[in-house]
């Protein structure tokens, strides 16, 4: 799905099979609204990877959205929530911010393979990067899992934008070779 003045999604959308791309802004000039607009209680998932983008403009959702992707999830620029934001997903690439101010943030590895944050890696898993937690603000940051959640060298500076970390592992939860910090 790609438009030069911005998308507007108020019906879940789901690919049986490949990729979902929703892209608000192709022609990456700054001509109108080049936003991706998700209305409330609105789906977005794929069989393998998520992609949204406006390059210009910005990623938003009126209420509680859900994106869902077989393999990868990609954020490529700024996700204003304006309610729960919940990502299922087996792989995160988070390039830009997401503000869900006093909503929460429920990331899901789909696969039970984990979830690593800061410096820890879990291969096959959900990888959040100190940087990339630190791009997330919200009052909750729900982490799930089946598999092991594996935390390693997470900074003050990381943790700072949110509020509450919570990490939910059906399996263990290692806090690794260096200290972290939650603010």
């Amino acid at each position: 799905v790609q438009a030069d003045d911005g998308v507007v999604i108020n019906q879940d959308v789901t690919t049986d099979t490949g990729v979902l791309t929703i892209d608000g802004d192709t022609n990456a000039s700054v001509d109108g609204n080049d936003d991706i607009q998700i209305g409330s209680g609105v789906t977005l998932q794929s069989a393998t990877s998520l992609s949204l983008a406006a390059t210009n403009g910005d990623i938003s959702t009126a209420g509680t959205a859900n994106l869902i992707a077989g393999t990868n999830v990609v954020l490529s620029d700024a996700v204003t929530a304006g309610g729960n934001l919940n990502i299922t997903t087996n792989d995160l690439t988070l390039s830009a911010a997401i503000a869900a101010g006093v909503n929460d943030v429920t990331i899901t590895d789909n696969d039970g393979d984990g979830i690593g944050l800061g410096d820890a890696t879990i291969v096959g898993g959900v990888n959040i990067s100190g940087a990339e937690l630190q791009l997330i603000t919200a009052a909750n940051l729900n982490l799930d899992s089946a598999g092991a959640i594996e935390v390693d060298n997470v900074t003050a500076a990381n943790s700072n934008n949110v509020a509450t970390v919570i990490l939910d592992s059906a399996s263990s939860i290692l806090i690794d070779s260096n200290a972290s910090t939650f603010n």
